[in-house]
């Protein structure tokens, strides 16, 4: 086989074209970090549940839910999913019958924390049906 110019003119665009589908997975995501891509931006938003507890002489106390056995991790997750699946007054209802008798009003907060600013929201002040 003679190497002429029409040759090596095909094998360079064969090459061409077939090695980027081959580097795809190894070359190519370092690529969005060239000149003209975005900046990445880390939106980090912090989602917090905060209950406060009224008692019969009125006295309003940052509810601690070790009181009831559980742990501050898994009654984050508890009050989340009660909040999203709009079930917060069974919620209530609940930790109404885990407490004590002193306990007759919960108010619930949701706070969200991000990088620029805080946002609180009232979700509801429940009281104790007797």
């Amino acid at each position: 086989m003679v190497l002429n110019k029409k040759n090596i003119m095909t094998t360079i665009m064969l090459t061409g074209l077939l090695v980027p589908f081959i580097l795809i997975t190894d070359i190519f995501p370092f690529l969005r970090f060239g000149m003209f891509a975005e900046p990445i931006k880390k939106d980090i938003q912090t989602e917090r549940f905060i209950i406060y507890a009224t008692n019969s002489l009125g006295e309003k106390t940052l509810f601690n839910p070790q009181k009831i056995g559980v742990s501050p991790n898994t009654f984050h997750y508890l009050c989340r999913n009660y909040y999203y699946r709009n079930e917060s007054k069974l919620f209530a209802d609940k930790l109404f019958l885990s407490t004590s008798d002193s306990l007759n009003k919960i108010e619930l907060l949701r706070i969200v924390i991000n990088e620029k600013k805080t946002d609180t929201l009232k979700i509801g002040v429940f009281l104790r049906n007797e």
